[in-house]
């Protein structure tokens, strides 16, 4: 009972997914899988040790400027030039193991590969069995290739057809009750927010059939489960509001917003739901004012709290104030939220 190897959901018997002393399996399907582990221990670990190292180089370049303008002492200064030059020398050494163009052909064969996997066996009983080892590393491997110094093409050529592969399985399984990981909805989420962010990836995801019919769907489903956090932010990236409160526009996209819209002026049933496009937009225009209801109250909570012990002369606590501004946040983005679904559906 591995951990690395836990199924994505849960079937009616227990199946050993790859067993190598099972003389019907595959060596070529064990072969994959040990590649998988290995890829989740090894290369996984550098690329995060890599991203930590950039990190820790940025923030020692940034320290050191501030140092050479406040004219700190030469002693000080050779500290942060020798944290700085470290922290450079790591991450070259780390990019030279880890991001070769031939490492990078590999993990984006071994990327497909995961995907097409996942993709046969969807539907299927044998997909509840199947590692759930096996998307975690495709989209980590999707989102190193993506972040490398050398951009690929997302319009053509065989990362473009990858792009599409991971957009339609992303789509797909945002709202999969068959998945019974709570960890794995959540990094679902959260790699369409980070995706729907670049003009590129947000392109790719409006050429996409599956992205075209479900995506809002499937977001507003999951929007009254424990990732409604998540699901806020994604939609306020994929609908455009007024931008009150913001520095600057995000990236936004027309076509999801006219798709939004659609779906109370269009009603049609909602893929993988009993309930239709109305009944879908009402349940979550209703969770969406409780959430709001409930921000608000524990933002007052905290704002006489925190009133009272400023007018009682007492010490402020920290975590007073980062609560305040985590609340101030997220009733900004509900109200946000809010203010689209009113503009675009007033009725």
């Amino acid at each position: 009972d591995n951990v690395l190897c836990m199924p994505l959901g849960r079937g009616p018997g227990t199946v050993e997914w790859g067993d190598p002393e099972d003389q019907g399996t595959p060596v070529c399907v064990f072969l994959f899988e040990v590649a998988m582990v290995l890829y989740h221990l090894g290369v996984q670990v550098n690329l995060k040790q890599y991203q930590l190292h950039q990190q820790t180089h940025h923030q020692n370049v940034f320290a050191l400027e501030a140092a050479r303008r406040q004219q700190v002492n030469e002693i000080f200064l050779k500290i942060y030039r020798d944290d700085a030059n470290d922290a450079m020398r790591a991450c070259t050494w780390l990019k030279a193991r880890v991001q070769s163009d031939s490492k990078r052909a590999l993990m984006f064969d071994s990327m497909v590969l995961a995907l097409r996997v996942l993709e046969t066996y969807e539907g299927t009983p044998a997909f509840a069995y199947l590692p759930q080892l096996l998307p975690e590393n495709a989209l980590q491997m999707f989102h190193a290739l993506r972040r490398a110094e050398h951009s690929l093409d997302t319009t053509e050529g065989p990362w473009a057809e990858g792009c599409q592969l991971v957009v339609t399985w992303l789509v797909r399984h945002l709202d999969d009750p068959t998945i019974v990981n709570p960890d794995l909805p959540d990094l679902l989420l959260k790699s369409v927010s980070a995706l729907v962010q670049q003009q590129a990836m947000l392109r790719c995801f409006e050429a996409n059939h599956e992205a075209q019919a479900h995506l809002i769907p499937k977001v507003l489903s999951a929007f009254s489960t424990r990732t409604w956090v998540t699901t806020a932010k994604l939609l306020l990236l994929l609908l455009p509001d007024r931008n009150l409160g913001r520095d600057h526009a995000p990236v936004s996209s027309p076509l999801f917003r006219e798709r939004f819209a659609a779906m109370v002026r269009s009603p049609s049933p909602v893929f993988g739901s009993k309930l239709s496009s109305v009944a879908v937009m009402d349940k979550f225009v209703a969770v969406l004012l409780n959430h709001l209801n409930w921000s608000i109250s524990e933002l007052r909570e905290a704002v006489q709290e925190l009133d009272g012990r400023v007018q009682a002369r007492h010490r402020v606590a920290a975590s007073s104030l980062q609560k305040c501004e985590m609340m101030f946040k997220l009733t900004c983005s509900l109200l946000r939220l809010l203010e689209t679904v009113t503009e675009l559906l007033p009725e």
